[in-house]
Order: structure tokens, then sequence, then C-alpha cells
């Protein structure tokens, strides 16, 4: 009986050894594999009252810079707004701002920023001076 076991255990070994002769673990790509080198864009339209903000988090897959433009905002159309750049909060609770500006509404990035890859944050907010609900438009392009 051991020699029958034995001889299984030996003929199981030589079919492995047979059977991953040609296999290298690794396959070789059939053709190039594109890496997106384009930068991602998003614009988005939120609203928020006196004494708030609105914050929206976002992914850099790679290092690069971040602009952010406050395309609109009103009422009244030339209201300035606090606009930021950070890192979410790990309570989920909001956007740690590491960069800001009080701007107006404009065509041009009032925010520019180099970061790492990682999650990040871009906030818009009230520093102050706004009597009623405010409609902003932010437009953000990051890597």
């Amino acid at each position: 009986m051991r020699r029958v076991i034995g001889r299984s255990i030996l003929e199981l070994l030589l079919f492995a050894a047979t059977a991953s002769a040609g296999c290298t673990g690794v396959e070789a790509p059939t053709s190039a594999t594109a890496i997106a080198t384009s930068p991602v864009s998003i614009t988005y339209s939120t609203s928020f009252a006196p004494l708030g903000g609105a914050a929206r988090l976002f992914t850099a897959s790679r290092a690069g810079v971040v602009s952010v433009t406050l395309t609109a905002a009103g009422p009244p159309s030339t209201v300035a707004l606090g606009l930021g750049v950070g890192i979410p909060r790990s309570d989920g609770g909001g956007c740690l701002l590491s960069q800001s500006v009080i701007t107006p509404a404009g065509p041009a990035a009032q925010l520019s920023t180099a970061v790492d890859a990682g999650d990040y944050c871009v906030k818009v907010f009230d520093g102050g001076t706004l009597t009623e609900l405010v409609t902003v438009t932010v437009a953000l392009t990051h890597p």
C-alpha cells in the first residue's frame, strides 16, 4: 500500500512540474497599455446659505496641479467668496483647507496648487459677507 501512495504522489508531482514547465506566471502584453495623461475636468453647481459653504471630494490619480475656478456666483454676481483646496477630514466632517483665497467669480483659475496622488477636496464658502442664499458654479481640473 505504501508503494501505491508513494507512486501516486510522485505521479502528481511529475504532472504538476510538466504542466507548469512552460508557464512563467507573467504574460507579455500584446499591445502597449495607454496611460492617461489628460487631466480630469469637473464642473458642478451648488447653493449654500450665509456663513455656510460646500465641499466636494476628488482623487488625484497622480502628482500634478489642481486648478479651481469659481466661474459663477450670486446673487449678487459680484459677490466675493472663499475658495479653497485641502484634504478631507478623517472623520468625514468637511475639508481641511491648505490653501484658500477670497475671490469674485471669473473665467480664469483663481487657485492652483501642486498635489501628490491622493484624496483632496475643494470648498467654496462665505467669508462673512452673504445676506442670502448663493448659488455657485465651480470648475475643477486635477491630475
